[in-house]
């Protein structure tokens, strides 16, 4: 009888043990991987894959990350590669046209901060690059396709989010 319990015991043990331990084994390994892009992680990290209009958001130490839909550069001439960073953050940032989009239409006027039509949305991260950035859009149908001069567009929550987690500096890849 005693044998008999125990193997009861045993069995109970070992169902109960893989059961907790599988979610933290599944948790541990769902996260990208931030290696293919930056050597590590210690300012978190932003990777923008323009041909899978995707942008993923990894924190310090990353022990969290997102991955979210971004609308792109239009073509390939406005769209720039490499590595970059963060270097200013704005909330209700105003908008201006860029010397090539008043080329196109020299009409185009700047847009207030704060207002709906403006094309950046409620939140900007600046590169250092000159005229890029991660934004929000008045535009939020155009978020996962080929839409933009240059820049990459967010939904609303997800620039929210990126505005108030990554700090200046964060460093940025653009592939």
């Amino acid at each position: 009888m005693s044998q008999n319990l125990f193997s009861r015991r045993a069995a109970l043990m070992t169902l109960v043990g893989g059961a907790l331990a599988a979610p933290s084994i599944a948790r541990a390994s769902t996260g990208p991987d931030w290696r293919p892009y930056f050597s590590n992680i210690d300012r978190g990290g932003l990777h923008v894959a323009t041909n899978a209009r995707l942008l993923t958001w990894w924190s310090p130490g990353a022990m969290h990350s997102k991955v979210m839909m971004t609308a792109v550069p239009r073509t390939e001439e406005l769209t720039r590669r490499g590595e970059t960073e963060i270097v200013r953050k704005a909330a209700a940032p105003s908008w201006a046209p860029t010397p090539d989009m008043l080329a196109r239409d020299p009409n185009i006027q700047p847009t207030p901060g704060g207002s709906p039509n403006n094309p950046l949305g409620s939140h900007a991260l600046y590169f250092d690059w000159t005229y890029y950035a991660i934004h929000g859009t008045n535009k939020p149908n155009s978020v996962g396709t080929a839409a933009s001069s240059g820049c990459f567009r967010l939904h609303a929550a997800d620039i929210e989010h990126l505005y108030y987690s990554v700090d200046v500096g964060t460093p940025v890849v653009v592939s």
